[in-house]
């Protein structure tokens, strides 16, 4: 748990893959990746994801 995001990937992240990862309880998102689609997100547990349903429960 962390006090604002639990996993952010920023705007100059590529090719990187997120899985299996379990994030819940953070405070602004379980997730972000706002350069999506430019990373995977599979099999990751999380609640609240950005963009929404992108990255949760996805793969």
């Amino acid at each position: 748990r962390n006090a604002r995001y639990g996993i952010y990937a920023d705007s100059s992240t590529a090719g990187n893959v997120f899985n299996g990862n379990r994030m819940l309880d953070n405070v602004a998102f379980d997730a972000i990746d706002v350069s999506w689609p430019a990373n995977t997100w599979t099999a990751n547990q999380c609640v609240k994801d950005y963009p929404a349903g992108m990255i949760c429960g996805v793969g």
